[in-house]
């Protein structure tokens, strides 16, 4: 189903083994170093975990507001337009945050796609294990803010979702290229998303019964990683887990919401 894909999986391995650092000299701490590493520990801004939602009704106005500004656009899902939002919020939280960034410098976002479904011939239903392909996209600050950013986001998003999926070489043609991009970006301004709208976490149960709060509790501290999945209360719908300082939370909020209704409102002067 995969031509070369001992190849494929070499090459990766090969390029991971010269990501992996290598120890020649042995550190040893004093006791200013360990009181050092302490300090910094106990000044480490504490973090705060918070579930947004979705609803379809909220997803198809922010979906009908891109479409109105480019009737062209291609791949406007619910996952696309998820993944839009997010970005442009947390971008502008940011800035309300008091961050400053140059308007050109690189916004990176990163997310896979489920290449199950996309074989020829499919993988059978039964297929137990993960068949992923790692798409990164990339934006400027500047745009993400302006006000036409999540049009800006969408567009990128879906383009790079097109061009993915209707690759007529093949669903992993360029698997080597996409695992090798995520690493180059590491460390870069990249937002990563794990999840997805069809996860269904909620329908779940393992003998007691099924959950009532779904929340991804590590993996937070070191990359900007954000959560998909479907909503437990609003049918269509879909919860995004966050984890940030409070103030940017708070200036997240405030923006999540607002944007969705000055969406609306932009959408009812123009009937």
């Amino acid at each position: 189903m995969v031509p070369n894909g001992d190849r494929l999986a070499n090459e990766c391995w090969r390029y991971i083994k010269m990501l992996m650092p290598t120890t020649t000299t042995t550190t040893t701490y004093t006791d200013t170093d360990t009181n050092t590493l302490s300090s910094m520990a106990s000044t480490r801004e504490r973090t705060f975990h918070a579930t947004f939602v979705l609803s379809e009704a909220e997803i198809q106005i922010l979906r009908s507001f891109v479409l109105n500004k480019n009737p062209a656009m291609v791949n406007v899902s619910s996952f696309t337009m998820a993944c839009a939002h997010l970005c442009t919020c947390l971008v502008k939280a940011a800035a309300a945050a008091g961050e400053e960034v140059a308007n050109d410098e690189p916004e990176y976002l990163s997310f896979a796609v489920d290449c199950r479904g996309r074989f020829s011939p499919p993988l059978p239903n039964n297929y137990f294990g993960n068949c992923m392909l790692s798409i990164v996209t990339e934006s400027t600050n500047g745009k993400l803010r302006g006000n036409n950013g999540l049009l800006s986001a969408a567009e990128v998003i879906g383009e790079a979702i097109r061009k993915t999926i209707d690759n007529d070489r093949g669903i992993m043609d360029g698997y080597t290229e996409s695992v090798l991009e995520f690493v180059k970006r590491m460390g870069d301004r990249m937002l990563i998303v794990a999840g997805s709208p069809r996860l269904d976490l909620y329908g779940l149960d393992y003998g007691w019964g099924r959950p009532v709060k779904n929340e991804i509790v590590s993996g937070h501290d070191n990359l900007e990683l954000f959560f998909l999945s479907k909503s437990r209360k609003y049918g269509g719908g879909i919860e995004i887990g966050v984890v940030m300082s409070k103030v940017r939370m708070d200036a997240f909020a405030a923006i999540f919401n607002r944007s969705i209704i000055e969406a609306k409102i932009s959408l009812r002067s123009k009937m």
